[in-house]
């Protein structure tokens, strides 16, 4: 997950981005939106997510130093999966919260009776 993608997350939940903003200070808000709107039901839940932000920035040096992503010697195979199972289980959850709520926010269109009839 990308410093950018986790701004855009935050922005969208109305958390104020800047620059001068550490990235965990930014994400550490943006749980908190997600917990005091009831999004998240476990204490747990907000660790986890709260502790990923450092796990999320450290990624970056593992991708760009111990990837094919440049010409780098490469991680072994147990720590990479276990890397990646870990950024991508976060990433999952996130996206699923965020596609949940947005759901739950998107107003539905009524239609009156016969409005479906072609005439």
């Amino acid at each position: 997950m990308s410093p950018k993608y986790v701004r855009t997350l935050c922005e969208q939940r109305g958390v104020e981005v800047n620059r001068n903003k550490a990235l965990h200070s930014i994400f550490g808000e943006y749980v908190k939106r997600l917990r005091d709107a009831g999004h998240l039901e476990s204490l747990m839940t907000e660790r986890i997510l709260k502790s990923s932000i450092s796990v999320l920035e450290a990624f970056s040096d593992v991708r760009n130093n111990k990837s094919l992503a440049h010409d780098n010697p490469i991680l072994n195979y147990e720590e990479s999966l276990l890397i990646f199972n870990h950024v991508a289980s976060s990433i999952r959850f996130i996206k699923s919260i965020e596609a949940k709520t947005k759901h739950a926010t998107t107003p539905k269109t009524i239609t009156a009776p016969g409005d479906d009839l072609p005439f």
